[in-house]
């Protein structure tokens, strides 16, 4: 860039010295380049009897305007006394290495207190200080110009030529001096690039050594946590991790032999201790109690109700209340009842933070009618259950995805539908190719809801999911066409797993609600179905996200208590199921140096920084991929900075926030993680939660918990 701008100075002032003899004549004032800004520059008045009453110097280097009057600068000034008053001065810090022509004053140690004193000569009435690389011609006063002119007009030719030959050998030496100054120029480019090679070498071999550093201390901190948990694994002389199931007394009573079986079968599959707990239940405060004592102390993964098993409830404004076991799966938050009505207030859970997140999940295993036949339809699903497990019952590697909504509402065609169903597979993970899709589609209404029910008689899809307006009993497509209760109590659905994307289907509180039908009638295992009003409609499959993990063996358990979904949706069925078997061979295995992260204090509108070190150890890339980052301030809820990103990390190839970090196998990233309280940000003690999955089945959920506080 130094470089570009001196040639065209070069040019202007060569050009400039070999008019001179005619323009300066003629009109000074013409020709005159001059440059100034306000902050570079000061006036020193003056008395003077030849006209001029003030003269200026501008200082353009910051150092010279600041620099005390007794500190020294070298340079040269440069003054012809024959053509016109002018002065042209070039100052550096470092001495100039040239000659001046006739007329100069060169100086390699002067003040600059002495440099203002130049200014009281007559013949030099403007002193312009700049580096060298800048060309100033300062103007003189118009009557001496004149004067000038009308003397030169009367002067000999000879003495004219004199003065033209005077100027040109000022033009070669200027030109001389920028040739030179030029190659000194690009010498110290290319020292500087050098210099800068150098640097960045020496910076990224010690990032190497810090890395390496970085990665034996995690190595050693993950060797030291295994070993550590060995020993706290022989020293209890049990597992680290349980189930609780809650059964009423009378259904435990005719459901033993299941019930027990139930038990022993968790415990092989998951190799967790099996709490069983039978009574008259009626109180949720004392089951809630229950769980958080086996989760403080047991590390309790989650709990089952099997039968008649109290829930609580959230109410809409007063206006209509809904069943809800987040209350049992949430152990950390105060949940708000601001009327004593013994329903809590829906709208303190409708913004998530990092406070009601769940730490467990639970299930649901009720009939959705009484008597005996409820007690059949347990057994049998118990039955199946454990037929499951040991591999005598078996599912089609296939899915079937009903978009009502889609055709109904959104009226979308064929070949878009199909389009979206031909993505699934390599979207979710869960299949091989899209031959393993299979659909319905018909804008016939009636055709519609006869294909459905046909195609859930005659297969076993191993997934089912419909995205269809419902209530508490039945599926509402269009124009009064319902599917009721009684219609898939007769079809006997054979899914492992179905999703109902649906209003109310999960009512668990009413007789005959539809999910009891769709797990219990026929041979499904799993269901997840909403209590309350799910308003998830449209024609994308992104609802299928949630269950991606399900490909690497996790329990529907833990795909349920991972969805950060408001819509209150609960599992029916055995939470402690897999839908695919865990991947043993090429896969990712990520190792990281910490989960959590202190900032301390930090100033508003100051930023506080931590690196996390991301290793992956297996065979295949490690993907992490964001979720979600739920945040309080002061540890309440409903705090609305207008922002959300009060912590955030960033991705260290494109440095933007949020975004999904890719490691290869063997390798590692180093992900600074930032606290930024903003200037008008409240003070206090703020935390977050990151939610991440990854495609390593040994942590398909990542959390990474922030805090810091804001002075």
């Amino acid at each position: 860039m130094k470089q570009k701008m001196i040639f065209p100075l070069l040019l202007i002032l060569f050009f400039a010295l070999i008019l001179g003899g005619c323009t300066m004549i003629n009109s000074v004032t013409e020709k005159i380049q001059y440059s100034e800004t306000s902050e570079d520059h000061f006036l020193l008045e003056q008395d003077k009897n030849d006209g001029i009453n003030w003269s200026k110097i501008s200082i353009g280097d910051e150092s010279i305007y600041s620099a005390e009057d007794d500190e020294k600068f070298a340079g040269t000034i440069y003054i012809d006394f024959y053509t016109f008053d002018c002065a042209l001065i070039s100052i550096d810090t470092c001495p100039v290495f040239s000659r001046s022509f006739q007329g100069s004053l060169e100086f390699e140690n002067i003040s600059k207190k002495e440099i203002l004193d130049l200014i009281k000569r007559d013949d030099v009435f403007s002193i312009r200080l700049l580096p060298i690389t800048e060309i100033l011609f300062s103007v003189e006063n118009s009557t001496k110009n004149d004067e000038n002119v009308t003397q030169a007009e009367t002067e000999p030719v000879s003495k004219i030529d004199t003065e033209k030959i005077k100027q040109q050998e000022a033009a070669d030496l200027v030109k001389k001096q920028m040739q030179e100054l030029t190659i000194k120029l690009e010498e110290k480019i290319k020292q500087q690039e050098a210099e800068k090679k150098i640097a960045e070498q020496e910076a990224a071999d010690l990032v190497k050594k810090q890395m390496q550093e970085l990665t034996i201390k995690l190595e050693e901190k993950i060797d030291r946590q295994e070993a550590e948990k060995k020993i706290a694994e022989q020293e209890t002389g049990s597992q680290l991790k349980s189930v609780a199931i809650f059964i009423d007394a009378q259904i435990y009573s005719e459901i033993k032999n299941e019930i027990d079986r139930f038990k022993e079968d968790i415990y092989n599959d998951l190799n967790a201790q099996v709490f069983l707990f039978s009574d008259n239940w009626s109180d949720i405060t004392v089951i809630k109690n229950i769980i958080i004592d086996k989760f403080n102390n047991n590390g309790l993964l989650g709990a089952i109700f099997i039968g008649d098993i109290p829930t609580a409830y959230f109410e809409y404004q007063n206006l209509w209340k809904v069943p809800t076991d987040w209350y049992f799966q949430d152990l950390s938050d105060n949940f708000i009842d601001e009327d004593n009505d013994g329903k809590f207030e829906r709208e303190y859970y409708m913004n998530e933070t990092d406070i009601t997140t769940r730490e467990i999940w639970t299930g649901r295993i009720k009939s959705p009618i009484e008597g005996v036949e409820a007690i059949n339809l347990l057994k049998s699903y118990f039955n199946r259950n454990h037929a499951y497990r040991t591999g005598d019952l078996e599912y089609s590697k296939k899915m079937l995805y009903f978009g009502s909504i889609a055709m109904n509402q959104d009226k979308i065609s064929e070949s878009e539908y199909t389009q979206m169903i031909s993505s699934i597979d390599s979207f979710t993970g869960l299949y091989d190719s899209d031959d393993q899709i299979d659909y319905v589609y018909d804008l016939d209404v009636e055709k519609q809801k006869n294909k459905y029910l046909s195609k859930l008689i005659n297969n076993n899809y191993d997934f089912v999911f419909a995205n269809i307006h419902g209530t508490r009993t039945t599926q509402e497509l269009k124009d009064g066409i319902n599917i009721d209760f009684d219609e898939i109590k007769n079809s006997k659905p054979n899914a492992l797993f179905t999703s109902l994307f649906s209003c109310s289907n999960g009512d668990f509180t009413k007789d005959n609600y539809l999910a009891g039908w769709y797990l219990l009638s026929g041979n499904g295992l799993v269901v997840a179905a909403n209590t309350t009003i799910s308003m998830s409609v449209g024609t994308s499959f992104d609802f299928l996200d949630i269950y991606k993990p399900l490909r690497l063996g996790v329990t529907f358990g833990d795909m349920d208590k991972h969805n950060r979904s408001f819509m209150v949706t609960h599992l029916f069925g055995d939470p402690t199921l897999t839908f695919r078997t865990k991947p043993q061979e090429n896969i990712p295995s990520l190792l990281m140096d910490t989960e959590n992260l202190d900032f301390g204090d930090v100033e508003r509108g100051e930023k506080g920084q931590i690196y996390i070190m991301f290793k992956n150890n297996g065979e295949k890339t490690l993907k992490i991929d964001f979720k979600a980052a739920p945040f309080s301030v002061n540890n309440e809820n409903g705090i609305f900075l207008g922002y959300w990103d009060v912590f955030y990390y960033e991705n260290p190839e494109t440095n933007y926030k949020f975004r999904d970090i890719e490691v290869s196998p063997g390798d590692f990233k180093i992900v600074p993680f930032v606290f930024y309280p903003r200037i008008d940000a409240p003070k206090g003690d703020y935390s977050m939660v990151m939610f991440f999955n990854t495609n390593d089945p040994d942590i398909p959920y990542l959390k990474i918990y922030l805090n810091g506080k804001a002075i």
